[in-house]
């Protein structure tokens, strides 16, 4: 941007603030007071105060001309603008005391109602702050109780005002969410008035509302209110109607109704009596015709001369037919129905029927592909872990996922041993679960150490049935159980846990749901196994065989990261290299597993000796480094001649006897010693060329840059700080 552009935008931004602090300047003056004299002076003042007020207004127009949201600033510089104008109107029509000062009040309101909140607190806080001062500057006498007054209802104001359309907001919301409800719980009425919903298989599977019920009852009530519109017409009757069963077959209830009068009956009625109840009970069409009694379908008495009804009988797979409800006709005419027209109403209640029969299996459907979708969903989520924790957490909660039911979910894990082996919850989930998780347990006649042993799946009967039920052991504390169901974790041919899926309900795990919790349980025990392969790959490419530390890959890893973050906050980070002074001797004279045996002893100590956040491996053959974050070169001497004591005192046992060694360790620290990683290393590993030239069993730190007072080397090219024997400065390797 030119320079004439950043003066034209700075113009822009300070022209607004300079107005309002003009305007904030002559109001707390008294410029629009009662003693102010008409003229130029007042007419310059309020141009001032207006003028503000007009661009603050031209700038929030042109931002939704532009559909651009306005910055906070914007929003409380228009605030403070609108409240400026409000106070000078009030000073010119009485001051403090002016019947219009209510402005004020609204605007406060106005702010908390409509603005985010923290611009709306300090407009509200600007408001008080501006009647404050035109009363701290103004020389108004002594008005406290009304500038208190005046403050206090301005607070109180916003207040309310927000707690009432807060309540307000709050109770629209609930209303909403009731209206919603209500939706539903009436969808689920009618779904199960027409059974489209008894394809349903257990309590998880029940009658949920969800979007597939909706659709599936909508498109129901518009196939069978057109059939009623049809049989309406070409049976010339006063009233077509449709009654369903209740769902225990004692009352019929008007679904569908096609009339010509407003007085039919939409509350239940009895199925047992009347012509209807005839029909529920005969499974048989009723003719009427003549002089009829009233129906009690209808609310009124309505002249009824003929009438026609039949069942709508569902065909069962075994047994007789059963009726769903009712299907009539009648006119206000003695017009008797032939049997053509009855047979006409015959077709259309089979034509209801089989709408319903086919919506019913749509619905099984959908509801199939959408619990299958889901159940693909966890899998691949449980496929996608890669670590065992996160396996067993995503097995547990996938459990409780898949089973609506299920009230509390374990996940345990078998250990061999050779006493026997352990159990451990791995995972747990649920009602009072969690306290659960890392419990172990040694094996016993528990359930869940039966059907390890086993390899089925148990209990096989109810647990009200069972005398005693152990799951884990004696003394865990589960919840009282109505269902229980132990599935094991099939790896191959061994067993590597359970997955215990428990509830308060009784048959949550008949049909489906133990299905599905069975293949769950199959494909958590593969994801295991493969989470528990892929971890020990992991520690074996990065963990030396022979020490169990980082081997050399690792430790350039973790040593390239402590760098960087060094690098980047401008922190220190020591390496040390150590060596174990005269090795070959040792496996010369005890034997190479002599020599293992003392590589292993070291190698313990050494992650004994350091810190939790020091990085410690396997350098290569007898060498090994420790990285140490955050640690100067005194620090790291320190570290260095610990581990060299410790070492040198403790004998390392072996199959040949116990063996003590010495170790010469090399110390370098950034950015003391080394511009980056490489020259690190090499810095070190001449301070340890440097401690086995001096006499080993030493610690040795050198500088290898120009000291930074005279730009000179150091005594010989390296000044060796270190512990242990007298040392010579002795030049360094390749120099």
């Amino acid at each position: 941007m030119t320079a004439r552009g950043l003066a034209v935008s700075f113009v822009r931004r300070a022209l607004l603030p300079t107005l309002l602090l003009l305007s904030t300047i002559l109001l707390w003056s008294g410029a629009y007071g009662p003693k102010a004299r008409a003229g130029s002076p007042l007419g310059i003042a309020l141009a001032v105060a207006f003028l503000g007020l007009a661009w603050a207004v031209v700038r929030r127009a042109l931002r939704s001309l532009d559909r651009t949201p306005p910055p906070p600033r914007e929003v409380v510089e228009l605030g403070l603008s609108l409240l400026v104008a409000s106070l000078v109107v009030t000073q010119l029509t009485g001051g403090m005391a002016s019947s219009f000062y209510p402005m004020v009040y609204l605007l406060c309101a106005f702010f908390v109602a409509f603005l985010p909140t923290a611009p709306a607190l300090v407009l509200v806080a600007s408001a008080v702050g501006l009647d404050a001062g035109i009363f701290a500057f103004g020389n108004l006498g002594d008005p406290w109780l009304l500038l208190a007054t005046h403050i206090v209802f301005t607070c109180l104001f916003a207040a309310l005002y927000h707690a009432v359309l807060a309540a307000r907001l709050k109770a629209a919301a609930h209303a909403e969410r009731g209206a919603v409800e209500r939706h539903v719980r009436e969808a689920e009425l009618r779904a199960r008035e027409y059974r489209l919903t008894s394809a349903a298989h257990g309590p998880d599977a029940a009658e949920a509302a969800g979007s597939w019920m909706l659709a599936s009852v909508g498109e129901v009530e518009s196939l069978v209110r057109g059939a009623l519109e049809v049989a309406h017409q070409a049976l010339s009757a006063h009233s077509t109607a449709l009654f369903l069963l209740s769902i225990d077959d004692v009352s019929l209830k008007l679904r569908e109704c096609v009339s010509a009068s407003d007085a039919v009956d939409r509350a239940a009625m009895s199925a047992g009596e009347g012509p209807l109840g005839s029909v529920v009970k005969q499974r048989l069409p009723v003719r009427l015709c003549g002089s009829l009694r009233s129906f009690s379908y209808y609310t009124d008495r309505v002249p009824v001369k003929a009438f026609c009804a039949v069942p709508l009988l569902e065909p069962a797979a075994q047994g007789e037919a059963r009726v769903r409800g009712v299907l009539l006709a009648d006119r206000l005419e003695a017009v008797p129905f032939t049997p053509e027209e009855l047979s006409l109403l015959e077709r259309v209640a089979a034509q209801v029927l089989r709408a319903v029969e086919t919506e019913r299996v749509m619905t099984a459907i959908r509801r199939e592909k959408d619990e299958k979708e889901r159940f693909y969903r966890a899998i691949e989520e449980l496929n996608r872990a890669v670590k065992p924790p996160d396996v067993t957490q995503a097995a547990v909660r996938l459990a409780r996922e898949l089973c609506a039911n299920l009230d509390c979910c374990l996940l345990t894990l078998f250990e061999q041993s050779a006493s026997g082996g352990r159990h451990v919850v791995a995972a747990a989930l649920g009602d009072g679960a969690e306290s659960l998780a890392g419990r172990t347990f040694d094996d016993n006649t528990g359930l869940v150490s039966t059907v390890v042993r086993l390899g089925a799946s148990l209990p096989g009967r109810p647990v009200d049935e069972m005398d005693r039920v152990v799951v884990l052991d004696e003394d865990a504390p589960l919840p009282k159980l109505s269902a229980l169901r132990i599935f094991p974790l099939h790896a191959g041919d061994r067993t590597v846990g359970t997955l215990v899926a428990m509830s308060t309900r009784r048959g949550v795990f008949d049909g489906e749901s133990r299905h599905r919790l069975q293949i769950l349980a199959l494909q958590a025990a593969e994801a295991l196994v493969r989470a528990q392969l892929f971890e020990t790959a992991e520690r074996l490419a990065t963990t030396d065989g022979l020490t169990g530390l980082h081997n050399h890959r690792r430790m350039q890893e973790l040593l390239d990261a402590a760098f960087k973050q060094a690098h980047r906050y401008g922190r220190k980070v020591s390496l040390l290299l150590l060596d174990i002074d005269h090795f070959k001797n040792v496996n010369d004279r005890y034997g190479h597993p002599a020599g293992d045996a003392v590589l292993r002893g070291v190698a313990t100590m050494l992650a004994a000796q350091a810190r939790d956040s020091d990085v410690v491996a396997r350098y290569g053959g007898e060498e090994f480094a420790v990285a140490l974050p955050e640690t100067d070169r005194a620090g790291a001497l320190v570290i260095a001649e610990r581990i060299r004591a410790a070492i040198e005192r403790v004998d390392q046992l072996t199959d040949s006897g116990p063996v003590r060694v010495t170790v010469s360790i090399g110390v370098a620290t950034f950015p003391d010693d080394a511009r980056d990683k490489a020259s690190l290393v090499e810095c070190a590993d001449k301070s340890l060329y440097a401690a086995k030239h001096g006499g080993r069993n030493r610690v040795v730190a050198t500088d290898l840059f120009p000291s930074p007072l005279t730009g000179e080397g150091q005594v010989g090219g390296a000044s060796l700080h270190g512990f242990g024997p007298p040392t010579l400065a002795l030049p360094l390797k390749g120099e």
